[in-house]
């Protein structure tokens, strides 16, 4: 028997979640990756380093963070690390996304 294909972001979806910063170093992945979130009805901020995730976080937090683990500054695992040593910060979700040749669980967690 086929299992129903997985859906990342039907759970999310669920829970009335509708803001997501998106931060992606890659131009063509980022396009890619808002316009498909996009059309899913969500709203969609966008950074394009570290620092300035971690800039716009502090001012609004997002309902998820998707966020690319090569960022130009600091990388996606220093951005985690400093988010949840942020007591300001309320808990939000956080999607690491990398490479396959680049992605680390250990780092992630």
């Amino acid at each position: 028997m086929l299992s129903k294909p997985l859906n990342p972001t039907s759970r999310f979806a669920s829970s009335g979640a509708k803001r997501i910063l998106l931060v992606n170093a890659l131009p063509n992945i980022f396009r890619s990756m808002r316009s498909l979130l996009r059309k899913r009805g969500y709203q969609v901020d966008s950074a394009h380093s570290g620092v300035d995730a971690l800039i716009q976080l502090e001012q609004s937090p997002p309902d998820l963070l998707l966020l690319d683990t090569e960022t130009a500054d600091i990388d996606g695992y220093e951005v985690t690390r400093r988010i949840r040593q942020n007591a300001e910060l309320p808990f939000f979700p956080i999607m690491l996304v990398a490479d396959h040749n680049h992605a680390s669980v250990v780092k992630g967690c």
